[in-house]
């Protein structure tokens, strides 16, 4: 992972609100309030709604040729953008009253934002750290929430490309620390299992300090990829028992193409019309919901299903769908044990044989 050029900042922010004065002006006048931002008493009148100046939050802008560059009370200072990121977390994700798609939405939009004003301001250290934090736990939660909505609604490559790049700034900041980061092991560990199986992310995992990367955290993803490589697919799915919620979002873009590579080799390594294999193991086996969702999968990857058993037919094996998404019960189970609150902001204490694993770098 290439080191990215962190110097002194040299343009300092001094906008004190969540979005500046002139932003606010200018999109009250063109009608481009977002319905969270209205002011509640003027929402019945959608021709002339006013400003929320309290919900207000800075639009992401792209940059353009010919574009000045932003002044100083355009600006959000560090301490802003962080009170910025908690209410985007505390206030509108949290929001029930409006599908998940729309609360994705804005937050994706107004937390890009924000790291615009933090590369403009070239903000680094415990302030950058915090802030990416806060981006990486979002994207890799929506990328497992919306996983299933049409491309329409939700674009997985988009999200992907935001979580990498916000992943790889933050682990290149905690190399650049010499006070030792609360939430490191936590970070590298969901890059270790978000580019499961990658030889460059488990290279980079071997060079961490001693102290990171022998972390519980840190050690058991490198045990999981080390399965995955391995193959041995039903060790790998037992390991998801220790793993934590996010751990899980993370390593969730991979678990269909594990259950669909060790089908197939179940198909040719039983591939018999007298062997039958019973459903609910397969079923608990492979961290598949329950036996019906076997069942209505069984033609795509060349299963026979009679009175509860199963027949593999290699002769019948089809190459699996690379657009086929899947969400699981155990991965929502472990996301319920927290609110989104805590999960996002770091506030979480992931649990594993009674010991609390944010003391495990201490």
């Amino acid at each position: 992972m290439s080191r990215v050029d962190i110097r002194t900042t040299s343009v300092q922010g001094e906008c004190k609100l969540m979005c500046p004065e002139n932003e606010i002006r200018l999109r009250e006048r063109e009608g481009l309030l977002h319905p969270f931002e209205i002011l509640q008493a003027t929402a019945e009148n959608p021709r002339r709604p006013k400003a929320d100046r309290s919900k207000m939050v800075k639009e992401y802008s792209r940059p353009a040729a010919g574009r000045t560059e932003p002044k100083p009370n355009q600006l959000r200072p560090s301490n802003v953008l962080i009170q910025t990121a908690h209410y985007l977390i505390n206030s509108i994700l949290t929001k029930t009253d409006v599908h998940w798609s729309h609360v994705y939405d804005f937050v994706f939009d107004r937390l890009r934002a924000v790291r615009q004003d933090m590369v403009i301001q070239q903000i680094g250290g415990l302030d950058a750290i915090i802030l990416l934090e806060i981006c990486v736990r979002f994207h890799i939660l929506a990328g497992y929430k919306l996983c299933k909505e049409s491309i329409s609604v939700f674009d997985p490559k988009i999200n992907a490309t935001h979580t990498q790049e916000c992943l790889k700034r933050l682990l290149t900041l905690y190399s650049f620390e010499d006070r030792p980061c609360a939430h490191r092991t936590e970070f590298e560990s969901l890059y270790l299992l978000y580019n499961l199986g990658n030889t460059e992310a488990m290279m980079h995992t071997l060079s961490l300090p001693h102290d990171i990367r022998c972390s519980r955290c840190v050690q058991q993803s490198f045990k999981f990829t080390q399965l995955y490589l391995e193959k041995n697919y039903v060790r790998l799915f037992r390991q998801t028992k220790v793993m934590s919620g996010l751990e899980l979002c993370a390593a969730h873009r991979h678990l269909l193409h594990v259950q669909s590579q060790a089908i197939q080799t179940m198909c040719v390594a039983y591939s018999s019309k007298s062997l039958k294999y019973p459903l609910g193991k397969l079923t608990v086996l492979l961290g598949f919901n329950c036996d019906a969702e076997v069942c209505s999968g069984y033609e795509k990857w060349g299963l026979n299903i009679k009175d509860g058993m199963v027949c593999f037919q290699k002769d019948k094996l089809k190459p699996q769908d690379k657009d086929e998404v899947m969400q699981f019960k155990f991965i929502d189970s472990k996301l319920k044990e927290q609110s989104l609150q805590d999960l996002i902001t770091g506030q979480h204490h992931k649990i594993v044989d009674g010991k609390n694993m944010g003391e495990e770098s201490r």
